[in-house]
């Protein structure tokens, strides 16, 4: 590990919104960052060959896969985003979607992560239905069709296997003991260490959670548990989805009001708050809905010599 500059990676996920994506990777745009985006190969809104210049950050693009809400492809888009940026050692990895924002400068971001060397940033919780968790790591067919268009024949696709999925949670075994099932986010921040760890377990990790059902929640949680890492997590206390909580994995996500809300203009002193709580980043916004809580965001939150000193 460089130990004169510590450099991060961020890891994005995205798969509409190409303008709204170009303006995250300039937040994000430091010497002290570079950037790795998978672009969902279903996505008909970003272009085949988009390139985003940045000043300072290396930007590398992933070849693109099809990723399926709900499906093991999640997984897989995280790793590979893992397995492509491992090599550079960076000091942390933050996955973001191209729906985030951070909440205020790279100075501010970097200097916390100084202070707070060697945590997993997860918002975790092992307070959760046992069983509905197992179920999710039984054998699942047709998730692909979970929240395809909605055709007719997508439609009578996604009746037949909820039918298909009904008998095989009832009559296959889940894949995982109990003592290994965690729950958490899959927006995370992680060390260096970790992602290693993630790597070496990723046959682990097939075998348990391919073909299962929303595992994008279960996978990281549960490399924590089997490695015995639960003491490395930054704020390690259940979240129970309110306003006023907050959430460990530094990413303030309002799931009470959606699956999750996304940021409206009214909600600008919430966001305020929550940065004023710890929360480094925030999600979701979307510039087709209401494009000017970004900008107010970026004018009021962050500010406006971002990046100035570190270059």
């Amino acid at each position: 590990m460089n130990n004169i500059i510590k450099k991060h990676a961020y890891l994005i996920i995205a798969d509409r919104n190409q303008e709204q994506l170009k303006l995250l990777v300039g937040l994000l745009d430091s010497s002290k960052n570079d950037i790795f985006i998978l672009i969902d190969s279903k996505s008909n809104e970003i272009d085949k060959n988009l390139s985003i210049y940045t000043k300072f950050s290396k930007v590398t693009f992933l070849d693109r896969i099809p990723i399926y809400w709900g499906s093991y492809s999640q997984v897989q888009a995280q790793l590979n985003l893992i397995k492509e940026s491992i090599f550079g050692e960076y000091y942390y990895y933050h996955y973001l979607s191209g729906l985030d924002l951070p909440l205020c400068s790279q100075e501010v971001i970097h200097n916390f992560f100084e202070k707070n060397e060697n945590k997993i940033f997860i918002t975790f919780s092992k307070d959760v239905d046992k069983k509905s968790l197992n179920n999710r790591t039984k054998k699942y067919f047709g998730t692909k069709y979970f929240r395809s268009h909605q055709t007719l024949t997508s439609k009578i696709k996604k009746f037949f296997f909820h039918k298909v999925n009904k008998l095989s949670v009832m009559v296959t075994k889940s894949r995982l003991k109990d003592r290994y099932l965690g729950f958490g986010s899959n927006w995370v921040s992680l060390n260096h260490s970790f992602a290693l760890k993630l790597l070496k377990n990723e046959e682990w990790i097939y075998q348990k959670f391919n073909n299962g059902f929303l595992v994008d929640e279960l996978f990281m949680p549960s490399v924590i548990i089997k490695e015995k890492l639960e003491d490395t997590i930054y704020y390690n206390v259940s979240m129970i989805n309110k306003e006023t909580e907050f959430q460990g994995n530094l990413r303030y996500i309002n799931w009470w009001d959606g699956t999750p809300y996304v940021w409206k203009l009214k909600d600008y002193e919430t966001l305020k708050k929550a940065r004023l709580h710890g929360h480094l980043f925030s999600r979701k916004f979307d510039n087709k809905i209401d494009d000017k809580i970004i900008s107010k965001v970026i004018e009021e939150l962050i500010p406006l010599d971002n990046n100035k000193g570190e270059n």
